[in-house]
């Protein structure tokens, strides 16, 4: 049984698989913090943490491409990490 829940970036592992704007990102190096973004204190908000990922749904959501016509959204997407 798949088991969902909300972390941030820095909980965030190797194998984890997140689920977002439809997609099923699969974790594939160690989450690592990003060299693009500095931080010089804690009041900029703390570390950016990235990693890789593979889309894991990536036929399905060519598929689904071609009869959605909802709009595109843009805002600041949850990770949903699935643990299994």
């Amino acid at each position: 049984m798949t088991k969902y829940e909300t972390v941030t970036t820095h909980q965030i592992r190797k194998g984890d698989l997140i689920a977002t704007y439809g997609m099923r990102l699969r974790v594939d190096r160690e989450p690592h913090q990003s060299k693009a973004h500095p931080v010089e204190t804690d009041e900029r908000g703390g570390a950016v943490m990235c990693a890789r990922a593979l889309i894991e749904n990536w036929d399905e959501l060519v598929e689904r491409s071609k009869t959605d016509t909802r709009p595109v959204t843009t805002g600041r997407p949850s990770a949903n990490t699935a643990h299994e």
